[in-house]
């Protein structure tokens, strides 16, 4: 522990990430609705922001199957309907001012999009896209005409979309018509749970397997988070004696910084007693957080939008929050076996949350009783190693940490580096010789937040 505390030590000495300081405040929910872009006010019926579809050039004067992502790193919205993808900046809210850019990709037939996500560490697009039915992958700066630099294969029947930033190997959630579906960037595609009729998807990044997906499907009135049983869900539209609480849930957010998840509702509340006496609200297109589990009075249901009138029209809402720093670690790049009985898999099981003292980072799939060497840097890379492997990280500190047991494992517990703040990376990588030959882990973005 001791050695890999030095390595990342360092990194106290190095600056954290910039990221734009943006006019609206965390955690604020932001619509997108066949009418336009939407950012409700909290304390009026009157929305702090409206841009109708007019002001996007060539779109459509009602938006088709609009969705909307925060894009943290480039302070902007990211905003798709029907064949075209948008970039959005506000300036100022008072008055409201902003800048719209298209930054729809090439393509060899108009764009059928679905659903948009953002990786959390890379600042990665991806789009769900149904005229070739794959999701796309897009690595900024964006620009109209830009090329992916991944491309998925999915089945035709997905709606919507999720990066998943934990797995290994990297995967997206999609969801069909009566289930959630994995798919890793290799294409290999695993069930998550059965559900019928999802529209909306997130993932936590903060969280270590299926267990941290959301979803949302409209027709049931469903929210709900995957358990670790395919065939098991956790209900979550409820409040007290009042179920469901919000009606046609339409997309959902899952916010790392209050550890809620935040759902559009297209028909707002349920307009039943004991429904209103939790939340009162009337009207449509409402934006309710829920808890992980119901604990009254204390954890329940919160309405983020105004009791009298959320003030957003329009139908397909989909929703996105402004986030600030938050503590999650990303794995990338492909692990090689050279020597290893199969490719090492490296990954922390928690993020590396301020509040703590220390993080693990866990290493499994190696030899057995083999020397462990930690690769750490400030910045990610991909230079060739040898052995057929890759190096992923520019190698500024490298130290043997330890010993894998018997079954090829090894973890250790990082402290806190002194000083450290919010927004602070490091990147990662392990090697274990064995067999004449070096095996190499894929890379792993750590980032610490509260």
């Amino acid at each position: 522990m001791k050695l890999l505390g030095l390595v990342f030590c360092a990194f106290a000495l190095g600056a954290p990430l910039a990221a734009a300081q943006s006019v609206l405040p965390d955690n604020t929910a932001v619509v997108v609705t066949t009418d336009g872009v939407w950012v409700p006010d909290t304390q009026s019926n009157q929305p702090l922001v409206h841009i109708a579809p007019t002001q996007f050039p060539g779109a459509p004067s009602a938006f088709v199957r609009p969705a909307i992502e925060w894009h943290r790193s480039s302070d902007s919205l990211l905003v798709t309907t029907g064949a075209q993808l948008f970039q959005v900046t506000l300036t100022s809210l008072a008055p409201p001012t902003y800048t719209v850019v298209e930054i729809t990709p090439a393509s060899s037939a108009p764009l059928d999009l679905w659903d948009i996500d953002v990786h959390p560490g890379s600042g990665e697009i991806f789009l769900l896209d149904q005229t070739f039915n794959e999701v796309s992958r897009y690595a900024p700066p964006f620009a109209l005409g830009m090329q992916p630099d991944l491309v998925l294969p999915v089945p035709g029947t997905s709606r919507a979309m999720a990066i998943d930033s934990r797995s290994i190997p990297p995967s997206v959630v999609v969801t069909e018509t009566s289930s959630l579906t994995r798919v890793d960037f290799a294409g290999q595609l695993s069930q998550v749970t059965e559900v019928n009729g999802t529209r909306g998807v997130d993932a936590d990044p903060q969280v270590l397997g299926d267990g941290a997906v959301f979803m949302v499907a409209p027709s049931a009135n469903q929210v709900s988070r995957a358990a670790s049983s395919p065939n098991l869900v956790v209900s979550m539209n409820l409040s007290g004696f009042c179920t469901p609480l919000a009606i046609k849930p339409e997309d959902v957010e899952w916010n790392p910084l209050k550890n809620r998840a935040y759902v559009i509702a297209s028909d707002g509340i349920n307009p039943a007693p004991s429904c209103q006496s939790q939340v009162p609200a009337v009207g449509p297109n409402h934006v309710i957080s829920f808890p992980i589990a119901q604990a009254p009075p204390v954890v329940v249901p919160k309405l983020i939008t105004h009791g009298s009138g959320s003030g957003i029209t329009g139908t397909q809402a989909d929703l996105t929050l402004v986030l600030g720093d938050f503590a999650f670690v990303s794995p990338y790049g492909e692990a090689c076996v050279a020597g290893s009985p199969s490719a090492l898999r490296l990954q922390a099981p928690f993020a590396p949350d301020l509040g703590f003292p220390t993080h693990a980072i866990e290493l499994s799939n190696a030899s057995p009783n083999a020397l462990v060497f930690a690769l750490a840097g400030f910045s990610p890379a991909q230079l060739p190693f040898g052995f057929g492997c890759s190096l992923f990280v520019q190698p500024d500190f490298i130290k043997w940490i330890g010993t894998t047991d018997a079954q090829g494992e090894f973890s250790i517990d990082v402290p806190l580096p002194p000083g450290v703040i919010a927004g602070y990376e490091a990147f990662l990588q392990m090697a274990v010789p064995s067999g004449g030959a070096v095996a190499l882990s894929g890379g792993l973005q750590v980032h610490y937040g509260e």
